[in-house]
Formats: structure tokens, C-alpha cells, sequence
């Protein structure tokens, strides 16, 4: 039997080992090479080419912008006291989404998603409109899916601490019911609780007025959160107030933003508060006197303006009838809303300011010399001017003309025959040039929104005629604002227009520095001896003529009635409505306010300017001179009112 040898190995020597490798090694050194040059040129072709773009689609994956809302700044009056306001509260969020999982503390709660909207709208109703609530009843809880989850929901913008503080302490059973025995059993837990499912109370704010009638058609309104604002110098002066929202970017992960990782990409400004020339008291004392006027009067609306006599200063704008601002910000849905009361008369609307313009035709006719206080003129009632004729009101002792009247007299007692003779004594361009330096048919700019301009048309442009001059003369045929009538009668103060200002200052609330507006230097109208002798014919209105009832107790003053009709609606002509106004400032030898009263179409046995309006300037009149402490310059008319007079001051 043959024997198998062993097989012998032989060792492969370096030679024929590198022969049988090598190839093999090339190949594979071949094909990294390849996979290096394709993952370089990948990586050049992301890094150079596409770098901005790739850069710019990262950002968005991991960095988030947020807007920062600014705090809209306050409104006070000149005084420092506190008009508008930021009402700190919370808003009401609700996330449907969490009615439809299982409550992870208690996985055993039985309760099911429309339990916990019936126990939800059940706590919320009791301080939420059904407004509010309608979003959430009208929810189809069944078609809930967790891939595409129910949207969350502000359902109120702003509710009270204390509301939010009730409704956090109202608890919703969320765990299945403990036995009774293991109640009575010493040391037992209570019930366990949790907060209202799915709502939360986050941080907001809202805007509102401490007195929302007072001054409203001059402050305006905003919506409620402050965002947009709606007429008064909430929208004349938005930019002012709202100041500039602010952009930041942030990085975020899975658990959100990650803290200090913004980057400011725009500051944020807070708005400026805003003081205005108001004085709060001041107003809600004119605002009282006018809403008692139109009440007494059954008239559609009025307006009252004072105004500070040396500069222009609005110290108070009252209109009526009034509305509340804080109930305009939320309105009640589905009720119509009566815009009516938010016209501020005293520049939104115009008219023919009637006989309370004749002080303007007087007073160019004696800058321009071509009348002194001495001249007399004779009226018989009335004049005709070719194919028409005008007429002087028939008043009192004044049947049939007001007879022989120097100046003093012609404006007393109102005379429309005599000023018309004395504005065609001016002629159209010289009557025009005088009544725009009054500021009639421009606006006076005073800061808010909707003035009118008003209209006196250029003799340049068409001529007027005779009749045309006679009638502008005392106030027919021209048309201003209650406050261009007013501003205008600043003239007669010293001889300058000022115009009507109601910003008094801007606060910054980074540094708190108050930076006043300027005051315009007022324009040169009458000389200062004309303006003088035009206060003097003023007084005797109220002294002697048809003011009589805007006397004052304890000081001078002087002023100018006004009756104008008022044109028809839908056709041309005059109605059988009126306007009353009395326009006039105190004291006289040193006047320290403008004020106007118009009362629009008052209903009842009196309808003139000084019957109606007039009482109103008295009153306001007296209490301004009594609020800046005004000394006497006349004697009280009775020892009861001297009494009941020092008694006011005291109490002031």
C-alpha cells in the first residue's frame, strides 16, 4: 500500500507576490482616485458655485426672523395729565389640538374632546361674548388628525388681570373619579386638577382713553391692540406715536429658539408720547357747557373752540353730539354704526359764517383808511344793487333800518347795508387779499385729520359782482370751519394771525427729554392801533349790541354774532335751518383767550347768534379767565354774584 507524502508549501517570494498584486492594487488605487476627484469636484461645485444659494436655504432651516412690536406712546394735555393710555391685560389663545390626545399625566382620564370643549366654552362663556366663542363651538372635533392639526386661535385680543386671574382658577377634572372608601380613608389625596385644557393667557395689551367721551373727535381711536389708528391725532400723528417695529434672527433646534443667539437686523423704536396744547379740564368744562346747549336747543350739532389769544394754542375743541372712543375701538358685530357723532364740527364741516365775518370787512376798510370809528352811515333796511336787493334783519328797535350808526354802532347792531357799502369801498381784490390774510379758504393745519378748506373764490379768476362783494361783505356767499373763524379773530389781539396749534411737544421714552414744537411767529395782518380800536367796537357788541347776553361777571370782553341761513340739501337757496354762532375774546385790554360757540340748526322760539351762542361763551369765558387766574378788570354786577364769585375762586 502506497503512502500519501505530505504536501510541502512553498513560500511565494516578493517578487511573484508583487506580480500577482500589483495590478490588482492599481486597479483599486484607479477608483478611490476617481471617487476623490468626483467628492472634490462636488465639493468645489457647493462650495464656489452654489455657496450663496446653499448658504441662504441653511439660514432658513436653522435661523428664524421675529418682529418686534413697539409700544405705542401715550397722549397727555399740557398739564401732564394722562389722556390715552396702554391697558396692560392678556389675550385668550385657544389650541383645539389638545382635546384630542390623551392627557399625558393621567393616560386614565376618561373625559373625551367634546367634554373638554363643553367644560371649556362652559368657563370662558362666563366672560367671553358669543363672538368670541362661535370659532370654537363651530370646530368638527372628528375630523381631528395629528398630521394636519387644528390651527390655534386668538379668540380674544385683551380681557383684564382680573378676568384672567378668575378663569385660571376655574379647574377641570381630568382623572378618573377616586372611590368613595378611599376618600374617607385618613391622608387621602384630593381630587386631582389641572388647568383649562388648550387655553392660555398670554401678555397684551390694549389702547384706551381714561375718559373715552372726553376730547374724543380730537384724539381719535385706534383698534384695540393700537395697530391702526383711526381719525384724531391717533392718525395725524401715527409715526409720532407708534413708533418702529424691530427684526431680530435666531437659531432654533427641536426644543425652539435657542437663547442668545439674536442678531438685531433693525432697531426697535418705541413711540414718542405725545403732549398737546389740551387743557383737559378746559374741555371737559366746554364740553359740558355745549352738550347742555344742544340739549336746551334740540340742535343737531355745535362745536366750541378756545383758543390761547397770543399764540394760537388750542386749550380746548369740544363738538357734539359725542361719542366714546374706547367703545368705537370694538364695535358691537352686526350693529350699524352711527357715524354721525364722530364729525368734528369744529373743522369737518363749513358754513357761511354770517355776521361774525363783518369784523373782518370793518377792520380792512380801517387798515386801508377808507372808513375811521367817526364815520356815519344812515340805513334804512335795506339796498338795491341792480336786480337784487339786500336786507338788514329787523331786531329789536331796528324795524325798518338801524337809522344813523357810526362804526361802533354799525358792528353793534350788525348792519349789512352799511358793511357791504364798506366792502365795496375795499372793491373785490383788495376785500379777497384781507380775507385771506383772516385765513378764509385755506386750512389752518392744525394737525388732524379731514379739515376742510372752506371757499372764497378768486376775483382773478372770476370776477365778482356787485352783489357778490355785498354779500362776502357780511358773510354770504363765503364759507370756513369753526375753527378758521376762530384762529381769525386772533387778529384782533395785536394784530397778527396766529395760526391754530395743537402739538405742544414730542417725549422721547429712550432719553425722557421733552422736545417742544415750535411756535410760529405770527403773520402782521391790522396795525396794532387798528387792532385796538377793533377790540373797542367788539365790546360794544356785547355792551350795547347784540351780543348783550354774552356779558361777562367781573370782566370785559368783546365778540360778534352770527346768524347764517343754512343752504338747502338738494337744491340751491337757503332753508329755514339756521346756524348760531358768537365768536369773541376776554379780557379786552389784554385778551388772554379766542373763543367761538356754534350751535347748527336749534329749534324753538330763539335761533340767533346772541340768544343761543352767546350764553355758552359766557360760560366757558368765565370759567377759563377763573382757571388761569385772571384778575378782574370790571365790577361784579351783584353783591350775590361778587359772593358767589369769591367763593368759585377759593374752591379753585
Amino acid at each position: 500500500m502506497a503512502v500519501r507524502r505530505a504536501h510541502r508549501f512553498r513560500r511565494e517570494t516578493p517578487e511573484e507576490f508583487e506580480g500577482r498584486t500589483g495590478p490588482r492594487l492599481l486597479e483599486v488605487g484607479l477608483v478611490l482616485g476617481a471617487v476623490h476627484l468626483l467628492l472634490l469636484g462636488r465639493l468645489a461645485y457647493v462650495q464656489l458655485i452654489r455657496h450663496d444659494e446653499l448658504k441662504k436655504e441653511s439660514l432658513t432651516r436653522w435661523r428664524a426672523p421675529r418682529t418686534l412690536t413697539p409700544t405705542r406712546g401715550m397722549i397727555y394735555d399740557r398739564n401732564g395729565a394722562l389722556l390715552v393710555q396702554n391697558e396692560p391685560g392678556f389675550s385668550v389663545v385657544v389650541n383645539p389640538n389638545r382635546w384630542c390626545v390623551h392627557n399625558s399625566t393621567n393616560p386614565k382620564a376618561h373625559d373625551s374632546r367634546e367634554e373638554r370643549r363643553a367644560h371649556v366654552l362652559r368657563v370662558l362663556g362666563s366672560s367671553l361674548s358669543p363672538e368670541d366663542l362661535a370659532w370654537i363651538q363651530g370646530l368638527d372635533l372628528s375630523a381631528y388628525n395629528p398630521d394636519h392639526p387644528f390651527a390655534t386661535r386668538q379668540v380674544a385680543e385683551w380681557i383684564s388681570p382680573e378676568t384672567v386671574e378668575k378663569l385660571r382658577q376655574t379647574t377641570v377634572n381630568l382623572a378618573p373619579p377616586i372611590p368613595d372608601d378611599i376618600k374617607k380613608k385618613k391622608g387621602a389625596l384630593a381630587q386631582p386638577r389641572a388647568e383649562l385644557p388648550g387655553v392660555s393667557y398670554p401678555p397684551a395689551t390694549r389702547r384706551r382713553a381714561l375718559n373715552g367721551t372726553l376730547a374724543a373727535h380730537v384724539l381719535g381711536f385706534t383698534e384695540s391692540t393700537g395697530e391702526r389708528a383711526w381719525r384724531g391725532v391717533e392718525l395725524s400723528q401715527n409715526a409720532i406715536l407708534a413708533g418702529q417695529p424691530g427684526k431680530v434672527t435666531y437659531e432654533f433646534d427641536k426644543l425652539g429658539m435657542i437663547q442668545g443667539t439674536e442678531q438685531v437686523r433693525q432697531k426697535l423704536v418705541q413711540g414718542s408720547h405725545l403732549y398737546l396744547t389740551l387743557d383737559a379740564e378746559l374741555q371737559h368744562d366746554a364740553e359740558q357747557a355745549l352738550g347742555k346747549a344742544l340739549k336746551q336747543h334740540r340742535a343737531e350739532a355745535g362745536a366750541v373752540i378756545v383758543l390761547d389769544a397770543h399764540n394760537g394754542d388750542v386749550l380746548a375743541m369740544a363738538s357734539a353730539p359725542l361719542y366714546n372712543t374706547n367703545a368705537a375701538r370694538t364695535p358691537v358685530p352686526g350693529t350699524k354704526i352711527d357715524l354721525k357723532p364722530r364729525i368734528n364740527w369744529a373743522l369737518e364741516r363749513i358754513y357761511e359764517p354770517g355776521s361774525t365775518l363783518k369784523a373782518m370787512t370793518i377792520a380792512a376798510a380801517l387798515e386801508e383808511h377808507e372808513v375811521t370809528p367817526e364815520t356815519t352811515f344812515f340805513c334804512k333796511g335795506e339796498r338795491k344793487l341792480g336786480k337784487d336787493t339786500i336786507h338788514c334783519a329787523a331786531h329789536g328797535e331796528f324795524q325798518h333800518g338801524h337809522g344813523t350808526q357810526n362804526l361802533k354802532g354799525v358792528l353793534s347792531h350788525s348792519c349789512n347795508v352799511a358793511t357791504a357799502e364798506y366792502g365795496m369801498r375795499l372793491g373785490p381784490q383788495k376785500l379777497h387779499r384781507y380775507l385771506q390774510d383772516f385765513g378764509v379758504g385755506e386750512r389752518t393745519k392744525v394737525g388732524l385729520p379731514a379739515e376742510e378748506k372752506g371757499v372764497l373764490h378768486d376775483p382773478a379768476k372770476k370776477a365778482w359782482q356787485p352783489i357778490d362783494v355785498a354779500t362776502i361783505s357780511f358773510g354770504q356767499g363765503v364759507t370756513l370751519t369753526p375753527l378758521q373763524l376762530a384762529a381769525a379773530y386772533t387778529v384782533f389781539v395785536d394784530g397778527r394771525y396766529h395760526a391754530p396749534r395743537l402739538v405742544a411737544g414730542v417725549r422721547s421714552p429712550e432719553t425722557g427729554l421733552l422736545q417742544p414744537r415750535a411756535v410760529v411767529p405770527g403773520r402782521r395782518v391790522l396795525s396794532e392801533e387798528t387792532a385796538a380800536q377793533m377790540r373797542e367796537m367788539l365790546g360794544g357788541v356785547i355792551d350795547i349790541g347784540t351780543g348783550q347776553p354774552a356779558q361777562l361777571d367781573g370782566y370785559s370782553a368783546g365778540g360778534k354774532t352770527g346768524t347764517a341761513q343754512m343752504a338747502k340739501d338738494k337744491s340751491r337757496g337757503y332753508s329755514k335751518r339756521f346756524v348760531a354762532s358768537f365768536v369773541g375774546l376776554a379780557p379786552l385790554k389784554d385778551p388772554q383767550f379766542v373763543i367761538l360757540t356754534m350751535i347748527r340748526d336749534p329749534k324753538g322760539p330763539e335761533h340767533f347768534g346772541g340768544s343761543v351762542a352767546g350764553p355758552i361763551f359766557k360760560e366757558i369765558a368765565e370759567r377759563a379767565l377763573l382757571l388761569r387766574r385772571t384778575p378782574n378788570d370790571r365790577p361784579f354786577a351783584s353783591k350775590d354774584k361778587d359772593k358767589k364769585r369769591k367763593v368759585s375762586t377759593a374752591e379753585a
